[in-house]
């Protein structure tokens, strides 16, 4: 499975150059049209599966990119290997958000509101 989503990361990096500013990894769904890589890139899955299919002169298989499973192969361990595939690479490259510095905003906007309460 790694070597199918590598071969597509290979593709998108060609097809659509700056795709990986678009991936937010925690909202990946590869069961929804809008959430799946294509969705996250393209705005949806069968938009991206266009572009990626015109990249491939129309001789593509989606489940050899790593972009969903077999029917055959389709059950709940699978997906979730795909998933977690998905996950591993895309970690790898797209930039993390900064939950301390939110955390930090919203303390010292408690610590101002606790400052200007008094009692009477």
């Amino acid at each position: 499975m790694i070597d199918d989503v590598n071969r597509t990361v290979q593709i998108l990096d060609k097809i659509e150059p700056k795709w990986k500013g678009r991936i937010n990894w925690k909202k990946l769904d590869l069961c929804s049209g809008r959430w799946c890589v294509l969705g996250q890139v393209f705005g949806s899955y069968h938009i991206g599966l266009d572009r990626f299919k015109a990249s491939q002169f129309n001789d593509l298989e989606p489940w050899k990119y790593g972009l969903s499973l077999r029917w055959f192969e389709d059950n709940e361990k699978n997906r979730l290997k795909l998933h977690n595939t998905w996950i591993y690479v895309l970690k790898g490259f797209v930039k993390k958000p900064d939950f301390k510095r939110s955390n930090r905003r919203k303390s010292n906007e408690q610590k101002s509101t606790r400052t200007t309460v008094k009692s009477s």
